[in-house]
């Protein structure tokens, strides 16, 4: 069995995480494990697939993997601000009907994690 060498470098300059409590010890996998489904990567893609999983597989086990802690990585560091404001490189593109459609996708985005906010009665303050 392989092991990790090199862990992402994490330089600490987000005040974001300085600015939060001192979090509980992480939860690390040690032995064998055994997943119907493993996802690798704690960050908006990896929590959202691993939350999709659960819900189309509730009977499954599925393994959330990352190296550091959940969303600790380039999704964390934007302070967990989510704008329906697409990308400068959207914003160049020289069909105003493909900006819209980004721009409704980002809305409709926002929209989804208001849902689920309200749903799981997560507290975002």
């Amino acid at each position: 069995m392989n092991s990790i060498v090199n862990l992402p470098h994490d330089d600490r300059s987000c005040g974001w995480y300085a600015a939060l409590p001192e979090p509980l010890p992480a939860t690390r996998l040690s032995g064998e494990q055994k997943a119907d489904y493993v996802v690798i990567g704690a960050g908006f893609a990896g929590l959202a697939a691993a939350r999709r999983l659960a819900e189309h597989m509730p009977q499954s086990r599925i393994l959330l993997v990352d190296a550091q802690r959940v969303g600790y990585g380039a999704s964390g560091r934007n302070s967990g601000f989510v704008i329906d404001l697409p990308h400068k490189f959207a914003l160049e593109h020289p069909d105003p009907r493909h900006k819209q459609r980004l721009l409704g996708l980002n809305r409709a985005a926002i929209d989804q994690l208001q849902t689920l906010i309200g749903r799981h009665g997560i507290e975002c303050q």
